[in-house]
C-alpha cells in the first residue's frame, strides 16, 4: 500500500522531478520504484523506534546517500509526501 501511493501517477512525477536529485540513486538502485521502496524500509524502522504520525525531512540513508523524507503515518502505513537529496 505505501509503494502503490507513493507510485502513483501524479506523486512520482513530484518525487522524481530533477530538483529532488535522484538520478544517480534511480541509476544505482534499478528505478524509482526501487528507491521508493528503499527509502519506505528505512522510514519504517524510524517510526519504529519513535512512534509518530508527521513525518518531516527526516533523513535516512539509501546507498551512502542521504535521502530527506517528508509525509506522515495513517493507521501504521507510512503515505510519503515527498523526498529529496540536498
Amino acid at each position: 500500500a505505501e509503494v502503490a501511493y507513493a507510485m502513483k501517477e501524479a506523486k512520482r512525477g513530484h518525487l522524481f522531478s530533477a530538483k529532488h536529485l535522484f538520478d544517480p540513486l534511480i541509476e544505482r538502485l534499478g528505478g524509482g520504484e526501487n528507491v521508493v521502496r528503499a527509502v519506505l524500509k528505512e522510514l519504517g524502522k524510524v517510526v519504529a523506534e519513535q512512534p509518530t504520525r508527521k513525518l518531516e525531512d527526516v533523513p535516512v540513508v539509501i546507498e551512502g546517500t542521504t535521502v530527506y523524507a517528508r509525509g506522515f503515518v495513517d493507521n501504521g502505513i507510512i503515505k510519503l509526501g515527498t523526498m529529496y537529496v540536498k
